[in-house]
């Protein structure tokens, strides 16, 4: 370990007078906040909302037609999915209670 200190997995890191650090509360990391830090909060969330807005600016949004097309697939995927499933679901009830009956119960 160097001078200033380091970790190993399973331990905290050391400070140069040997003692721990005490970074972590409740399981979490305890992050240092400056008061610039603190300060420039406005400016960066504002520079935030801004980048944002720029991104959704890019997206190819679907058409009204592609929605509702889409959504009628969904829909029929699931209506056919919920009927093979029923019919697996009443196939293997008829199995295991013919099982069941062989076995005298």
């Amino acid at each position: 370990k160097s001078v200033v200190g380091g970790s190993s997995p399973s331990w905290p890191a050391e400070n140069v007078m040997g003692k721990k650090k005490n970074t972590k509360r409740g399981g979490r990391e305890i992050a240092a906040a400056s008061p610039s830090k603190i300060l420039s909060f406005p400016s960066r969330a504002k520079q935030f909302l801004r980048e944002v807005k720029a991104e959704l600016k890019r997206v190819t949004w679907p058409t009204k037609k592609e929605v509702i097309g889409t959504t009628i697939v969904v829909l029929i995927m699931v209506f056919f999915f919920t009927v093979y499933l029923y019919i697996w679901d009443v196939i293997f009830a008829w199995i295991i209670e013919g099982i069941r009956r062989a076995a005298g119960g």
